[in-house]
Parts: C-alpha cells; structure tokens; sequence
C-alpha cells in the first residue's frame, strides 16, 4: 500500500480503514501484543508518520479513536513533516557565527 500524504481525504479515509480492519482482528479475541507482534499493518504509516507522533497513532488506531481533532494532529503531522523534508534549510546558507564563551557561567 502506498500512502499519499499530500490528499488530506484519502489520509483520513486509510487511517478509519486501518481502524476497522484493527478492531475486526482484535474482536477476535487476539491480544494486542500478540496482534502487534504478528502485524504488518502499521510498516507503510511508520515510515511516513513522525516519530514523535508514531505512538499516538498507534495508539489511537488500537484504541479506536476517531475523534476529528487527533486525526487531524496526525495528518497535519505527516503534511508539516513532508513540507520540512522538501524545504531548503535557510542555516545552511548562512554563515554560522562562532560565539565565545569565556567567562560566561554555565547556566547563563
């Protein structure tokens, strides 16, 4: 499966299908470690979601939580990621400026 993360609808649209098919297992009775431990479900969203954001995510989908303002924060984050990955930093253009130190203490 290949996810755009540029189409906000169909980010949202995969994420609530990604939640069925995990509550369809889990109502079979399969733990959820052993159902993490056995799935391959969530390889193509770790790769595009933030790391810091990879846990919400997982969770929420576990859990079920589709409530608008979480969906939301997790495809801003895959949006905000891809722009920042694509942008030109500006500090590498810039000379970087040495700053001394001498005589300052050390929680100045």
């Amino acid at each position: 499966m290949k996810i755009d993360i540029n189409n906000k609808n169909q980010l949202k649209n995969k994420m609530l299908s990604l939640m069925d098919e995990v509550q369809i297992i889990l109502k079979d009775g399969l733990s959820v470690d052993d159902f993490l431990d056995q799935t391959n479900l969530f390889n193509d969203w770790e790769i595009v979601i933030p790391e810091k954001e990879y846990p919400i995510f997982v969770i929420a989908v576990l859990n079920n939580i589709r409530k608008e303002s979480i969906i939301n924060t997790i495809i801003a984050s895959l949006v905000d990621n891809n722009v920042e990955k694509n942008q030109v930093s500006s500090c590498t253009s810039k000379k970087k400026k040495l700053k001394s130190h001498i005589g300052e203490l050390p929680f100045n």
